[in-house]
């Protein structure tokens, strides 16, 4: 049974040295705002080996993302920012952790919690959510 895992990227203290000093505020921004991405893998009994590859694929998937950013395209801007123009664990290491976040259930399983809370429940102020929302807890 295929499961969702959950990783939260955060740039190093490397990362928050050097890049605003290499880039332009709005593309150092980039590279340092913390993300959280998911990954379909192997459910329950997930051999360790597997979890290994799942990081590591999640790693260099990132960077090749970053890497579609104008100002990392060409190799030698990749080599001035992050050390390197290699899509490897190694520079991503450098410049951001990783970290799997665990995520027992899905936002949908706390329903019955919000439903108990109904009348703490405060409304706010925009038209349209809090109509949705009253709707949401009267199903």
């Amino acid at each position: 049974m295929r499961q969702i895992y959950y990783f939260n990227i955060e740039a190093t203290n490397a990362a928050l040295d050097a890049f605003p000093k290499l880039l332009d505020k709005g593309d150092a921004e980039l590279l340092l705002e913390p993300v959280l991405t998911s990954r379909y893998g192997g459910g329950v009994g997930f051999p360790l080996c597997r979890s290994k590859y799942l990081t590591t694929l999640v790693k260099l998937l990132y960077l090749a993302r970053l890497r579609e950013y104008i100002f990392l395209t060409a190799s030698e801007d990749a080599v001035r920012i992050l050390g390197s123009d290699a899509i490897s664990t190694k520079v991503f290491d450098r410049w951001w952790t990783l970290s799997e976040m665990q995520w027992d259930e899905p936002s949908e399983h706390w329903e019955s919690y919000l439903r108990a809370f109904t009348e703490k429940i405060q409304l706010t102020g925009d038209p349209e959510v809090d109509e949705l929302l009253q709707a949401h807890l009267r199903r």
